[in-house]
């Protein structure tokens, strides 16, 4: 059977940006008042560990015997978790009516309007939530996500460590790790553009891996002036990871010691984060650049793997037929963006971009197979095949087919399956899937804290051109991909 390099590692964005994430959180977080009532306390600890089913029976029983605005802002994080954000937005407020010295109620408020991209309401209100509570972990990350002085975020992420260090470990070394990293670089921005902000056109080769398939798209870049690496192009993943052997002879400076997680049945790998002083695609430069170095192979055929992250500055575009990635800048790049308003097209009479949800640089959109539940859809074009979760396939996509062995980062993925052809909406616009897999992606809604319906991988992206907009969360497709 054959073996296919699937799913992306979730690279650097693991120890950087899911400090954060929410679905690790034990009890209250740690640091968070203990004195809640017995029922909150076991709600969120099935919540945490990824049993929200079980969590939402056991809040809307105790709910049955009186409002508590602890149980309420339970549920609010309990609707954030299946993305039902109108349902999560009514339960903060019914909290908040209630208590409004609800601390972790004004943080789920601002998770919210952090996911649809109006960061400025989302700092007011984890400033809100800090200013109530300065002892739970989640809000402190979350605070901390907006604070630029360097002294000031690094005693944040010291209350972090020494707050999760019994009960919460894993969230304590990442705050360390952190902290190490933001007082290496003196609290400049790693990643800094060093060419001119300007249009850049890139080319790019295909990937195949395996077979004479294309499974994805490769972009050629120079890590500190060394020898050309061939990196996948991953919309799913965030940074830049590269496997041990590329990284030699590279005079990458090491920081910290990490883990390398993502799909596969082996667990997390070792890894380090690295300092390169220049990152080189053509004539597009970049300096002070983290590079997360894996122990292991990460994809055959690739040297490593490039988050589109990398360029969040631009708006980028993907022709994955012409091999071209077009990045162009933004008109008001010094400014901070605008919190995201409606979009709609008035002449069009419809929207011009999808609308998607972000966490911590992973775009995630709407999207429905036909006669199947809708849920969010992670736009990554480092999978080679677009995967359901069964739950939201209609039941004559059922039973499934044969198995697929897949390999993910962190080794053989079981329990994948091949469905039959499905047409999919995205955002109400229809795109045509031949070889869809059916799998459980529970892991990975566990590890990024939101329920993920399914992934939208390179042989959906792949017909197609398309450009993602990490900066006001927009995806467009193009016309001809719309069948």
């Amino acid at each position: 059977m054959p073996r296919f390099p699937v799913f992306t590692p979730m690279g650097i964005g693991l120890l950087l940006a899911l400090a954060s994430a929410p679905g690790r959180a034990a009890e209250g977080s740690a640091g968070a008042p203990v004195n809640l009532p017995a029922p909150v306390v076991r709600a969120r600890q099935l919540l945490s560990a990824g049993q929200t089913d079980q969590a939402e029976r056991l809040v809307r029983a105790a709910l049955a015997s009186g409002a508590d605005d602890g149980l309420l802002s339970l549920a609010g994080e309990i609707h954030f978790r299946r993305a039902n954000f109108p349902e999560a937005t009514r339960a903060y407020e019914a909290a908040l009516a209630l208590n409004p010295d609800n601390a972790r109620a004004w943080w789920g408020l601002g998770r919210i309007e952090q996911a649809q991209f109006r960061g400025q309401r989302a700092r007011d209100l984890f400033s809100k939530a800090f200013a109530l509570n300065h002892r739970d972990t989640d809000i402190i990350l979350a605070y901390a996500d907006f604070v630029t002085d360097l002294a000031s975020k690094s005693i944040l992420l010291d209350n972090v460590a020494r707050l999760a260090r019994l009960l919460q470990p894993e969230r304590a070394q990442r705050a360390v790790a952190q902290r190490l990293i933001q007082e290496r670089l003196q609290g400049r921005t790693p990643s800094r553009l060093s060419s001119p902000y300007a249009a850049y056109r890139l080319r790019l080769t295909g990937f195949r891996p395996t077979t004479s398939a294309q499974d994805g798209i490769l972009v050629s870049a120079r890590i500190n002036g060394g020898k050309p690496l061939h990196l996948l192009l991953d919309t799913g993943a965030r940074g830049i990871v590269i496997d041990a052997r590329a990284a030699r002879n590279l005079a990458l400076e090491t920081i910290v010691a990490s883990r390398l997680g993502g799909f596969g049945d082996t667990g997390a790998g070792e890894s380090r984060v690295a300092l390169a002083r220049t990152v080189a695609f053509g004539d597009l430069a970049f300096e002070e650049c983290l590079v997360e170095v894996s122990d292991h192979s990460l994809t055959g055929g690739a040297d490593g793997i490039l988050g589109a992250d990398f360029f969040g500055r631009f708006k980028i575009g993907v022709d994955p037929q012409a091999r071209i990635l077009q990045l162009t800048p933004f008109d008001d790049a010094t400014a901070a963006p605008p919190d995201r308003a409606p979009l709609v097209d008035p002449k069009a009479g419809s929207q011009p971009a999808v609308p998607a949800v972000g966490i911590r640089n992973l775009l995630l959109v709407k999207a429905r197979v036909d006669g199947g539940k809708e849920g969010l859809f992670l736009v990554d074009t480092g999978a080679a095949f677009t995967a359901v979760s069964p739950e939201y396939l209609p039941p004559t996509a059922l039973p499934p087919g044969h198995p697929v062995e897949l390999m993910g980062a962190q080794g053989p993925l079981s329990a994948a399956f091949r469905v039959g052809p499905m047409a999919l909406r995205v955002d109400g616009l229809p795109l045509v899937e031949h070889a869809p897999l059916a799998m459980d992606l529970g892991p990975i809604s566990q590890l990024e804290g939101i329920d993920i319906a399914g992934i939208l991988g390179y042989s959906t992206l792949g017909k197609s051109p398309f450009t993602i907009d990490l900066r006001n969360g927009l995806v467009e497709f193009a016309r001809a991909g719309r069948h």
